[in-house]
């Protein structure tokens, strides 16, 4: 496994090897998320036109999950993405339905704020609105690799899991929701909060936002 993490981190510009650690998700036995924490370098210096970016532009591996979330209404339905990386939500959709036309709007907010180049891996769940043919064309057409975790296994998603638990315990279940359009307002400012001011110990004790930026200065991309 150091062979591994030496390999990408002295060779980059091979394209080849952004797809190398999918041949050893699946036949190594580990989990998806140790494999790429292993070889993804916590800063790419350069791709194939010597310009200075970042791993979600290059390599991206991209969490979707939808969780219930509880009103005086009746259910509300959250999907959102994250960007495993930073930690960032880059897409999220909240609705009284939990249908396919959800997660796409979540999956289309997310791609239209990062414009990853084609071949990001993005994984979810085993839902049948993440394997119907809308979302999968949906998929396809901005160049996205789909990839699903097994049955019964819960490592895959243990971080987005993580995020729904502090957005429940941590704020949602601290005030009466009495509507959905409460519950609406009360999400996008729980976002808001956590995208510029929560911290995470996986960002050096840095707000997503702020640990994007930080990187940014330090390799000079604008």
């Amino acid at each position: 496994m150091v062979y591994v993490q030496h390999v990408f981190r002295a060779h980059p510009e091979q394209v080849f090897l952004r797809y190398f650690w999918l041949f050893l998700w699946l036949h190594s036995g580990l989990e998806i998320c140790k494999v790429i924490r292993l070889i993804l370098p916590k800063t790419c210096k350069f791709n194939t036109h010597n310009q200075a970016i970042f791993p979600y532009k290059s390599m991206c591996y991209d969490l979707f999950r939808s969780d219930y979330l509880k009103t005086g209404e009746g259910w509300m339905y959250l999907a959102i993405v994250m960007d495993l990386y930073s930690r960032r939500i880059v897409g999220w959709s909240i609705s009284k339905r939990m249908t396919t036309d959800l997660i796409c709007k979540a999956m289309v907010m997310a791609y239209n704020i990062r414009q990853p180049p084609f071949g990001l891996v993005f994984h979810s769940d085993r839902g049948s609105q993440y394997t119907s043919k809308r979302y999968r064309k949906l998929l396809s057409h901005y160049g996205i690799r789909a990839s699903m975790g097994d049955v019964g296994a819960c490592w895959d998603n243990a971080v987005v899991e993580r995020f729904f638990g502090s957005l429940k315990h941590d704020w949602i279940f601290k005030i009466a929701q009495p509507t959905r359009e409460h519950m609406k307002k009360d999400v996008a400012v729980y976002m808001r909060y956590y995208n510029l001011e929560r911290l995470h110990s996986a960002n050096g004790d840095q707000s997503p936002i702020n640990y994007e930026n930080s990187l940014k200065k330090m390799s000079g991309w604008t």
